[in-house]
């Protein structure tokens, strides 16, 4: 899902640019200039673009804090915050202004005197909600801090997560490998849509419908009484669509020996990493 930009039309020079430059470094962006038609019910599809962003770039302005439809856009946001517990808003100083009580308590963006030492602020602070590559599962008690990756061997696709699995309260961690292994027309599917730049919303495809076997079995967990590597097998095949892959998992347990046995539960983290993409990642208009 892209990034809505909150903004006054006085400052829509500022605003084109600034979405540009987003686009550039490849975040998805919702700018009502470029999504709006004519006949659009204007409030319905911006109040949709709203419920669905993963982040609020809210541009404050002279102009902007005295716009009574900014600050109804910024109250949406700041609800979002409340009711996910997460960052939603990112604020963005481009002029002097009174800022909102809200900017006082949170880190800004500031575009007064130097652009792109503003937009490198900015940047910054987006990815961590838009990269679609890598992230944090946060637990009360762990963390999980995962990465994916994806290739072609011998002409077959594949794609893999890796996992970390660790916290200040213990003094060991989990590694894990999550490998994807892909039919042939499920490969061939893959790499069609690798080729046409639309590898993200293909691995979100694939995740979904492991997340869809794993909500079936119930859940997904690997034994580790010991340092050495445990696997786990398992077929996905989709009643939905042609998708078909093997899934293998490779578990293994580092660091101090507690003399526990520790139980990962491999299949929460796979639910939570496809969960989270479902906000980010936008479907391309058309498949390949």
């Amino acid at each position: 899902m892209p990034l809505f930009i909150s903004y006054s039309h006085a400052d829509a020079d500022f605003v084109e640019c600034l979405a540009k430059q987003l686009v550039r470094h490849k975040q998805y962006v919702w700018l009502d200039k470029w999504e709006l038609n004519v006949g659009d019910s204007l409030i319905q599809r911006i109040q949709s673009a709203l419920h669905l962003t993963p982040g609020l770039i809210v541009v404050l302005s002279k102009a902007s804090v005295d716009s009574e439809w900014c600050k109804k856009e910024l109250e949406s946001g700041l609800l979002r915050e409340l009711e996910e517990k997460r960052v939603v808003v990112f604020p963005v100083i481009k002029d002097d202004c009174k800022l909102p009580l809200f900017v006082r308590g949170k880190v800004y963006a500031d575009f007064r005197t130097n652009f792109d030492e503003g937009f490198r602020a900015l940047i910054e602070a987006v990815s961590k909600i838009t990269n679609a590559s890598q992230g944090r599962v946060e637990r009360p008690d762990f963390h999980t801090d995962w990465a994916i990756d994806w290739g072609a061997t011998d002409g077959s696709a594949w794609m893999r997560f890796v996992l970390l699995d660790h916290s200040p309260q213990f003094p060991y961690s989990c590694y894990s490998e999550v490998r994807f292994s892909f039919d042939r027309a499920t490969s061939d599917w893959f790499q069609r849509q690798a080729a046409a730049d639309k590898s993200e919303y293909a691995q979100l495809q694939v995740t979904e419908v492991l997340a869809k076997q794993l909500a079936r079995a119930g859940d997904l967990r690997v034994l580790l009484p010991d340092q050495y590597i445990k696997r786990v097998t398992l077929e996905c095949i989709d009643d939905t669509s042609p998708i078909r892959f093997m899934v293998e998992i490779m578990a293994r347990r580092l660091g101090e020996d507690t003399g526990r046995d520790v139980l990962f539960d491999v299949g929460s983290q796979l639910m939570k990493i496809y969960e989270g993409w479902t906000k980010i990642i936008q479907p391309p208009r058309n498949a390949v």
